[in-house]
């Protein structure tokens, strides 16, 4: 899946793996109100594709590779999780830049830094 950001010529795409009873989503640019339909599209059909290929256990958002992310963005990982538990499914993301770290402490979110 790609989508264009709002700043130019930065692209954004998302990657997703199975890993054992995971689902590893990866997303890659910037994370902002263009972009974020994009992701949370992608998570709902490789969730939902995934509902009839062995059942997975957990959904691994991996933020790594986000150079930035607003508060849209933010919005989009929740509604990520919402997601994954509508499919009885654990949600954990994991390994976020510092930007987005730090817009997750003001946000007082909860979010693993592994």
């Amino acid at each position: 899946m790609r989508s264009d950001s709002l700043r130019e010529g930065l692209p954004f795409s998302v990657s997703i793996a199975r890993s054992g009873r995971s689902l590893v989503i990866c997303p890659q640019g910037e994370l902002d109100l263009a972009t974020s339909p994009a992701m949370e599209q992608a998570v709902m059909q490789a969730v939902a594709r995934s509902d009839g290929a062995g059942r997975i256990e957990a959904v691994v958002l991996d933020l790594e590779g986000l150079e930035f992310i607003d508060l849209v963005g933010a919005r989009s990982i929740y509604r990520c999780e919402q997601i994954a538990r509508a499919h009885d499914l654990r949600f954990s993301a994991v390994r976020p830049r510092e930007q987005a770290r730090r817009l997750f402490e003001l946000c007082g979110s909860l979010i693993s830094s592994r």
